[in-house]
């Protein structure tokens, strides 16, 4: 069996513990990897064109910004590439800078692991069948949807001091077609009898339910198992300069060829000193133009209007699947502020949006008044058939550096 350690977070900090044991242990200790909380992660799925493996990483990192709204600078990633039914396809794992360094520190050297490369090996024990998997931590769940095989989604929630509790939070996240899946569930032994007590209503339309003890599933994992940020690292950005640097360098060789061919006179010398000045004028002449067309773009972003796109795909991500929404309005309105003892104009925009819900829409009025990108979200009017929102949309900091 591999030893698997997982961080149990207090208001002392992180502990150490093993899947197999109840007592601390600290970073020292003898174990194989560190499973991180699946809470500090977002899991994203994307297809992906039939490219190098070499650039596979530059795909994947273009394709986030519209997977994945966070700060592109505070940003990090890694990704495993899945081929099944003939469908090539991308999971990305995706965190802060700060939370992958504070877990390297906690790991001391050992890798770090998510229980996804688990649950994809256990999909071949059912055949490609439609599955559902629920890894049950101390801490969080993970709810995993297979189908035939094929990786569709991951969602995560913070266990509650109830049991019942959770299984209210996770049975929104279900297909509606439950009856057409395999409901796995990855647990501890001493909670595996009290779990399939409790469980009974949540999946009694299942095709299949079944418990397997997590302390007999960490053995799937083994020394080929992909871990992350182990080898391969990409960040949000790519360094666009480093591979521009890299290009540059045959040519700074073919200069200096060129130059040595042609000191052999001095009427060689200065024709070619003349062709190098002339270019070192074209090249400022270029930069010149170069920086007044991003001085133009720049003073054009600022007034960059409301990105419609950006605010539906924050509302939906904030409901989910709970939403139908059957009204939607964006209205701009200039107001007066004070900034810097001076009165400026700026734009304000209010939106509007009507539809039904099978959530509560006061949480999602709180998770949207979280959000960096709204404020003041109101629910003015509920009743049992719709429910109307409204607030303000921001365009959120950076939004006009892309």
């Amino acid at each position: 069996m591999k030893h698997i350690a997982y961080a149990h977070k207090n208001g002392e900090g992180p502990t150490l513990y093993l899947f197999d044991r109840e007592e601390p242990i600290d970073s020292s200790a003898n174990f194989d990897a560190l499973m991180m909380s699946r809470l500090d992660f977002d899991i994203k799925v994307t297809t992906v064109p039939p490219v190098h493996q070499s650039e596979m990483g530059n795909i994947l990192t273009y394709k986030l910004r519209s997977l994945y709204p966070g700060d592109p600078e505070d940003t990090i990633f890694d990704f495993k590439v899945l081929t099944q039914n003939k469908q090539r396809y991308a999971v990305l794992f995706i965190s802060s800078k700060d939370t992958i360094n504070e877990y390297k520190e906690l790991a001391n050297n050992k890798p770090l692991i998510l229980p996804f490369p688990i649950l994809a090996k256990l999909t071949k024990k059912y055949d490609g069948k439609n599955c559902v998997f629920f890894f049950w931590h101390k801490d969080w769940v993970d709810i995993s949807l297979f189908e035939e095989g094929v990786f569709k989604s991951s969602s995560a929630i913070k266990r509650e001091k109830e049991v019942f509790l959770d299984f209210l939070k996770i049975k929104n996240m279900l297909p509606k077609n439950l009856e057409e899946y395999v409901c796995v569930f990855l647990c501890l032994r001493d909670e595996s009898s009290y779990l399939e007590e409790q469980s009974r209503e949540l999946v009694q339309n299942a095709g299949t339910v079944e418990f397997l003890p997590i302390e007999e599933s960490l053995s799937l994992i083994s020394n080929k198992t992909d871990y992350l940020f182990r080898k391969k690292k990409q960040s949000f950005i790519f360094h666009q300069k480093l591979k521009i640097e890299m290009l540059a360098v045959p040519l700074v060789i073919l200069v200096c060829l060129l130059f040595n061919k042609y000191v052999e006179t001095r009427a060689e010398y200065y024709r070619k000193l003349k062709k190098e000045k002339d270019t070192i004028f074209k090249i400022s002449s270029q930069r010149d133009e170069y920086n007044k067309k991003r001085a133009e773009l720049a003073r054009i972003l600022e007034h960059k209007p409301a990105d419609v796109f950006l605010l539906l795909s924050e509302i939906n991500r904030v409901f989910g699947q709970n939403l139908d929404l059957t009204y939607f309005r964006l209205e701009t309105k200039e107001t007066t502020v004070m900034v810097d003892n001076k009165r400026e104009r700026q734009k304000r925009y209010y939106f509007t949006i009507e539809g039904s819900t099978r959530g509560e829409p006061y949480t999602y009025q709180n998770a949207l008044n979280s959000n960096p990108y709204f404020e003041e979200v109101l629910v003015p009017l509920i009743t049992r058939e719709k429910f109307r929102m409204t607030g303000i949309f921001n365009k959120g900091a950076g939004y006009a550096v892309e």
